[in-house]
């Protein structure tokens, strides 16, 4: 969203600051375009998030990651083959 927002407003004053166009148009055009770039931003962003994983509930985070103990167990794996290997965690 910040990003959209972000664009929105720099190419926006860019093309004021050249004088292309009139500022009372871009103001509109910033109005109305930008607000739709922004909920469509969002509404991506939170199609796209809730697939890949993302989540925020400590209960779904158990469910992605694993229970506390199975974690602990992948950690100690992981720890057993950085030791073979000659690697630290440091």
């Amino acid at each position: 969203m910040v990003g959209t927002l972000t664009n929105t407003v720099l190419v926006l004053g860019l093309i004021g600051l050249r004088g292309y166009v009139p500022w009372p148009i871009l103001v509109t055009a910033g109005l109305t375009n930008g607000l739709l770039e922004i909920v469509t931003a969002v509404l991506i962003t939170l199609a796209v998030s809730k697939p890949a994983g993302v989540r925020k509930s400590s209960r779904e985070k158990v469910l992605i990651h694993g229970t506390v103990d199975e974690m602990a167990s992948r950690a100690r794996r992981r720890d057993c083959v950085y030791q073979r290997l000659g690697l630290t965690l440091d």
